[in-house]
C-alpha cells in the first residue's frame, strides 16, 4: 500500500535543501545532570563502524579513510590521513579496516587489507600491523594468508595481546572460526575455547579492567540486541541482561563496577548503565541519560563513551544541463532534505513526468518514492527489503523493481494506480546483487551483464582479462535469454532511443587500466568502438563511470559518460570528446554517479552528496575521573 503526500513546494525540478552544519539532532549538553553529553566533532564520511577512540580521548581512529588511515582530533576538530602509504598509492594499493589505539596509547593495531603483488591479481586478504602513534616505521605482527578472513576487535588490557577473530578460506561462510588472542611480540594466535561465530558475533567488544572478561550485545532470534558476558579463561559465554529491548553495548565503566549501554527500553531511547555485582551479578538496569536518538556505539576512553550519530545522508540530486554547449542551466540540489534518510537509484518516467527513486529507511525498510516532476505529488511505497527501480512500464503506470533477498533476484511492477507489487519473474542465472540492467522500450525485455555459462571466470577467476561475461537479453515477464555478444568486465548497457543500439563502458577488470566505448546492435554482431580509455581509471583515480554506463542524448547523437570527475560527450559514431559539467561530488570523495537523462534532454538525476556525522562524548560516568573540559 502507499500514503500520499502533499504540501511540499517544488521549483520546476525539484526543491533544494541545504544541510545544516550544526544540526545535533536535538542533543544538548546535559547542563546540570549528573552525565553530561557534549558533541566534539563533526564531519563528511564518518564510517562509525570502523571508529575507535584513543584511551586519553582526545583521538579517533577511522579505517578506510582515503584508502588509508584517518585520525581524528577531537581537541582541534581536525581529521588528516595516518600515512601508512605513499600519496599515490604505487607502493601499497590495499587499505585500512579497523584499528585500535593501545591501552598506553603510543601504538595502533591496524588490519590491512592487502593486496598481492603479482600484476592484475586480486586481493592477499588481511595482515595485522602495528604502527607508532607518532608516525614511523611499521611492522607486520600476521601477514595475511589469501585463505583466511579476519576482523581486529581490540587490545587487551595488558598490551601485550591483540583480540581477533579469523575464518575461512570463504569471505562469508566463517568455517573454520576462531576467536583468539593475538600475541603482539610474535604473531602467535591462541583460540579462546571452542567458540563459534553465533557464540560471539558483536560488532563492539569492551574487556573488564583485569582482561579477563569480555562484555558484547548480539542480535537475537527476534532482532533485537541482548547483553553478553565471555569469559577468556573458560570461554564461558552467559547473558547479563535479555527481554524485548534493544540494548547496544557502549563499555565498562573504568572500575568494573558496571556497563554502560544503549537502549530503547525506557520511554525513550536513552543511554542505560548496568550495575555489576559479586561474579558479575547483574543488577537493575537505571537511565543515565534519555533522548539519545540514532547513536552508534564506537567504544570508551578512559573517563568517557563516544557513539557517533549520522545527520546528513548521500540523496538523489537533480538539474539541468545545455548538452549541446555544457554547463549548466539549472544547478543540481537533493531531491529531499539530507537529513532525511538516504535516497538513490533514480529513474524517469517514459513520458517524463515522475522521478521513482529508492529511500533507505534502515530497521524500518525500504521506500519505492514517485515524485512528480514540476509538481507537488510525492507517493512512498512501503516494502520491508530493497528494491531498486530500473525502468518504467511503456504507459508510465508502472515501475520496474529489481528486488533482491537471502541471495534471490527477481524483476517486480509497482502498479501505480493500485499501490501492489507484482512479481513478474525469477531470472536463474540473475545473481548480481545490483540493478545495473537495460529495460527495453516496449517494456518485455531487459539488457543485461551475467557470467558465460560456460566460463567460471567471473566468479572463481575474477582477475582475468579475458571474456568471461556475456551481455544478454533477458524476458522480464518470461525465462528468454538471448546472447549478445561477450564483454571483459561492463557496467549498465544504455539502449539507444529509437531502440536498435547499446552503448556498452568496457574495462579490463584486473587492474582498471585501460577501457572502451563502443556500441553494437541489439540483435548481436560486430561493436563499432566509439572511443578507448587509458590510465587509472579506478575511484581513486576519480575513474571511468563504467557501472553507470555511458547515456545517450535525446536525439541520439551523443553518448554522454563520467570520466574524471566530469560528464563527458562524444559524438555517437565516434569524434572529439568534449566536456559538459563538473559533477556534483560524492560518498568518500569520489565522483557523484548513476546519471540518468530526462526525456526532455536537458534534466538529470544523479546520486550525490555524502554521509555527514557527529561524534558525541558521554562524561561523568560512575566509575570515571572526569577531568575532561565541557562545552561544546
Amino acid at each position: 500500500m502507499f500514503k500520499l503526500r502533499m504540501g511540499l513546494v517544488l521549483t520546476v525540478l525539484f526543491s533544494t535543501v541545504p544541510l545544516d552544519a550544526d544540526s545535533a539532532l536535538g542533543q544538548q549538553a546535559a547542563g546540570d545532570d549528573e552525565v553530561a553529553v557534549q558533541r566534539v566533532w563533526v564531519g563528511e564520511d564518518p564510517s562509525f563502524g570502523l571508529m575507535r577512540p584513543s584511551p586519553d580521548g582526545r583521538y579517533v581512529t577511522q579505517g578506510w579513510y582515503k584508502w588509508d588511515l584517518g585520525i581524528i582530533d577531537l581537541v582541534t576538530r581536525e581529521r588528516r590521513v595516518y600515512g601508512m602509504k605513499d600519496e599515490d598509492l604505487s607502493e601499497d594499493p590495499g587499505w585500512s579496516y579497523r584499528a585500535f589505539y593501545s591501552p598506553t596509547g603510543d601504538e595502533i593495531a591496524v588490519a590491512w587489507r592487502e593486496w598481492r603483488e603479482e600484476e592484475d591479481t586480486g586481493p592477499a586478504g588481511i595482515s595485522v600491523r602495528i604502527v607508532p602513534a607518532v608516525g614511523g616505521e611499521q611492522r607486520i605482527v600476521l601477514p595475511a594468508d589469501g585463505d583466511r578472513w579476519l576482523d581486529l576487535r581490540g587490545w587487551f588490557p595488558d598490551g601485550e595481546h591483540l583480540l581477533i577473530e579469523t575464518w575461512g578460506p570463504s569471505r562469508t561462510g566463517f568455517e573454520n572460526y576462531c576467536f583468539c588472542r593475538l600475541r603482539v611480540s610474535d604473531g602467535a594466535l591462541e583460540p579462546i575455547g571452542d567458540l563459534t561465530r553465533e557464540d560471539v558475533g558483536a560488532q563492539l567488544y569492551g574487556f573488564s579492567p583485569d582482561s579477563r572478561h569480555v562484555a558484547f550485545a548480539k542480535p537475537g532470534a527476534d532482532g533485537t540486541r541482548d547483553l553478553f558476558v565471555l569469559d577468556t579463561n573458560t570461554a564461558e559465554v552467559r547473558p547479563l541482561l535479555e527481554g524485548q529491548a534493544s540494548d547496544r553495548f557502549m563499555g565498562w565503566v573504568p572500575d568494573g563496577s558496571g556497563l554502560v549501554f544503549l537502549s530503547d527500553r525506557g520511554a525513550t531511547s536513552g543511554i542505560w548503565l548496568l550495575p555489576l555485582g559479586v561474579d558479575l551479578e547483574p543488577g537493575e538496569p537505571r537511565i543515565l541519560k534519555a533522548d539519545v536518538w540514532g547513536a552508534v556505539p564506537l567504544g570508551m576512553s578512559h573517563d568517557a563513551a563516544f557513539y557517533g550519530v549520522t545527520v546528513g545522508y548521500p540523496q538523489v540530486y537533480t538539474g539541468a544541463i545545455d548538452v549541446e554547449n555544457g554547463g549548466y542551466l539549472v544547478p543540481p540540489g537533493p531531491v529531499q532534505p539530507a537529513s532525511e534518510p538516504r535516497s538513490g537509484r533514480g529513474e524517469f518516467s517514459p513520458d517524463g513526468r515522475y522521478l521513482a527513486y529508492t529511500v533507505t529507511r534502515g530497521a524500518d525498510g525500504f521506500d519505492v518514492v514517485v515524485r512528480a516532476v514540476g509538481g507537488d505529488d510525492v507517493r512512498e511505497f512501503r516494502t520491508s527489503i530493497l528494491k531498486n527501480p530500473i525502468g518504467w512500464t511503456p504507459d508510465s503506470r508502472g515501475v520496474l523493481l529489481h528486488a533482491s533477498a537471502g541471495g534471490d533476484v527477481w524483476v517486480e511492477r509497482l502498479d501505480l494506480a493500485t499501490g501492489e507489487f507484482e512479481e513478474l519473474n525469477r531470472h536463474e542465472g540473475a545473481n548480481r546483487p545490483d540493478p545495473d540492467v537495460q529495460v527495453a522500450h516496449d517494456g518485455r525485455t531487459m539488457f543485461k551483464i551475467e557470467p558465460l555459462e560456460d566460463v567460471s571466470g567471473w566468479v572463481g577467476n575474477p582477475w582475468e582479462d579475458e571474456p568471461a561475461a556475456g551481455l544478454f537479453e533477458l524476458g522480464i515477464t518470461d525465462d528468454s535469454k538471448r546472447l549478445i555478444a561477450p564483454v571483459r568486465f561492463a557496467g549498465r548497457p544504455r539502449l539507444s532511443p529509437d531502440g536498435r543500439t547499446l552503448a556498452v563502458l568496457e574495462v579490463d577488470r584486473g587492474g582498471l587500466q585501460t577501457g572502451s566505448l563502443y556500441t553494437i546492435p541489439v540483435t548481436g554482431g560486430e561493436p563499432t568502438t566509439v572511443l578507448e580509455f587509458e590510465g587509472d581509471l579506478t575511484v581513486m583515480g576519480q575513474g571511468l563511470g563504467w557501472r553507470s554506463g555511458a547515456h545517450w542524448t535525446a536525439d541520439g547523437r551523443y553518448l554522454l559518460f563520467q570520466h574524471e570527475g566530469f560528464l563527458k560527450k562524444v559524438p555517437a559514431a565516434g569524434g572529439p570528446v568534449e566536456t559538459v559539467i563538473d559533477l556534483p561530488e560524492g560518498e568518500h570523495g569520489s565522483p557523484a554517479s548513476g546519471f540518468r537523462l530526462h526525456p526532455d534532454g536537458s534534466r538529470f538525476v544523479v546520486d550525490a552528496g555524502s554521509e555527514k556525522g557527529e561524534i558525541w562524548m558521554v562524561k561523568g560516568l560512575p566509575g570515571t575521573r572526569d577531568s575532561r573540559a565541557s562545552g561544546d
